[in-house]
């Protein structure tokens, strides 16, 4: 569906009161699970952390 939008992104934001235990968790395993299939950027807000998971180009050579 994104290719025929033509998009070359999507924002997964993720929160839960406190922001320290169930978010952080969730949004590390999203970010293990898709750094396979795309380039992906994990950021936590609350913890002043930011990591880039996985340099996996996009399929079909489209930008991130």
């Amino acid at each position: 569906a994104m290719a025929e939008d033509q998009r070359s992104y999507v924002v997964v934001a993720v929160g839960c009161t406190g922001g320290q235990h169930r978010s952080v968790f969730l949004t590390e395993e999203l970010g293990r699970r898709f750094a396979g299939a795309c380039s992906v950027l994990v950021r936590h807000r609350e913890l002043d952390a930011s990591a880039t998971i996985g340099a996996a180009s996009r399929p079909h050579g489209g930008a991130t």
